[in-house]
């Protein structure tokens, strides 16, 4: 499993959906700290992965192939993974104030909740999901968007909290040897020691 190709395109489906410069998404367990202006949004991915049932195995036999490598083997297994994804989408302001929350002029009026409903809102775009796709990724829980708002000592500040259920295809191959004869020799007895050789060919 290439990790990477997954991130780019988790990346890419919150980049699509919010319109957010580079900059404004990173992922909570990177190296670094994080964007110092609002509004930005943090992902993480593969809260947890579970492996959904068995893989399934297909083998294909190649006799012109090199002694060895005649059969290929092909598990796919399917995985369940969450991605988790907090958006800051307001400025800190003095509390109290009469209406909550407030919202920066740069994040268009939308707030953090309003930001992660366009989020799963764009899991219905064909370009999205074509994508999530090609990154062996399928959504199948939209989840819900909690609101997370927190007072930070005498400010408030606007969050939200969204999880997200995607299967994640992985694959592997394998070449192996055919046998294609078995042979041997060997004696049999009984309680009158007599023997009798015999030959097996299969």
């Amino acid at each position: 499993m290439n990790f990477q190709v997954v991130e780019d395109a988790i990346r890419a489906w919150i980049k699509t959906s919010t319109g957010f410069a580079d900059r404004q998404i990173y992922f909570a367990n990177q190296n670094g700290a994080q964007p110092p202006d609002r509004p930005f949004i943090a992902i993480t991915v593969g809260t947890s992965i579970a492996g959904v049932g068995f893989p399934e195995v297909k083998r294909t036999t190649d006799l012109t192939q090199a002694n060895g490598s005649e059969v290929q083997q092909d598990p796919l297994q399917i995985y369940d993974m969450r991605v988790t994804v907090q958006a800051f989408a307001e400025n800190t302001v003095s509390y109290p104030v009469p209406s909550l929350p407030f919202s920066l002029p740069n994040s268009s009026g939308r707030t953090a909740v309003d930001l992660l409903v366009q989020c799963q809102t764009a899991l219905g775009l064909e370009s999205v999901n074509g994508a999530l796709n090609a990154a062996g990724l399928g959504s199948y829980d939209w989840g819900t968007v909690r609101r997370a708002d927190a007072l930070v000592e005498t400010y408030f500040e606007g969050r939200a909290i969204l999880e997200v259920g995607f299967y994640l295809s992985d694959s592997a191959d394998e070449r192996t040897g055919y046998i294609n004869e078995v042979s041997g020799t060997g004696t049999t007895g009984g309680d009158d020691a007599r023997t009798a050789p015999f030959d097996i060919v299969g």
